[in-house]
């Protein structure tokens, strides 16, 4: 009994190291040209450039906003609140914008 188990674990034994050896093949690897592509772009192209910087905001010398129901003579009164500035050339906006029942604000 005990041969017939050593020669058991013995076949058991070659035919393990037959099925690793058989593993192994002698066909290389195909050879992928990546274009020296980074690992992250191989597959989906080449990643869009980053947006352009945005320029710096420049100093706000006056803001006001402001809930009226009359529009001009607030700007008139807003227009002696702004202070001097030392610059040739200023960049002004003016909204008057409808509040209240009855008006569509998107």
């Amino acid at each position: 009994m005990k041969k017939a188990l050593l020669a058991l674990f013995a076949i058991a034994t070659v035919t393990a190291a037959s099925a690793f050896a058989a593993d192994k093949t002698d066909v290389p690897a195909p050879v992928v040209d990546n274009g020296a592509r980074p690992p992250m772009e191989r597959d989906r192209g080449p990643l869009p450039p980053f947006p352009p910087q945005l320029p710096p905001h420049r100093p706000v010398l006056f803001s006001a906003t402001v809930a009226t129901d009359t529009p001009a003579e607030t700007i008139n009164k807003l227009t002696a609140l702004i202070p001097a500035g030392q610059a040739k050339h200023y960049e002004v906006h003016v909204e008057v914008v409808p509040v209240g029942e009855g008006t569509d604000r998107q």
